[in-house]
C-alpha cells in the first residue's frame, strides 16, 4: 500500500542490519563472560 501512496517503505526501500560478528562467536563471548563472573564469586565466597 506505500507504493500506491508514495510512502517510504515501497519496493527497494527495505533497510536490513550490516552483517556483525556470527552467532556463535557471541556465544562463546558470553560464555566466557559468565565463567569470569562465576568464579569471582565462588572466589569471594570462599573468602
Amino acid at each position: 500500500w506505500q507504493k500506491f501512496k508514495g510512502l517510504d517503505g515501497a519496493e527497494g526501500t527495505l533497510k536490513t542490519s550490516e552483517a556483525g560478528p556470527d552467532a556463535q562467536a557471541r556465544v562463546e563471548a558470553v560464555e566466557a563472560e559468565a565463567q569470569k563472573l562465576k568464579a569471582a564469586k565462588s572466589e569471594a565466597a570462599a573468602k
